[in-house]
């Protein structure tokens, strides 16, 4: 199971896992080891995610259902069916 983890998922299971930190543990954590990370002035964890920061519309997918279908400009988006 650990190689699975390694092998798929990038986690380093050599490595202790840390569970249910306190918030300050967590914000100490991401401000040590996070590359880019950074407390704002009003105390909110501020980091970079790299060079493709937003979603790309061709990534959303939509549930069409009775309710909202007419509302919607369903252009290219994928459309996803409702499931019953």
């Amino acid at each position: 199971m650990a190689f699975a983890l390694n092998s798929t998922s990038g986690i380093d299971t050599n490595k202790p896992v840390l569970r249910n930190l306190p918030v300050a543990k967590l914000y100490e954590h991401a401000l040590q080891y996070e590359k880019g990370t950074y407390l704002s002035s009003a105390g909110a964890i501020i980091t970079s995610s790299g060079k493709k920061t937003g979603r790309s519309p061709n990534d959303k997918r939509i549930v069409e259902e009775k309710s909202t279908s007419g509302d919607i400009w369903w252009g290219p988006s994928c459309r996803l069916p409702q499931h019953s």
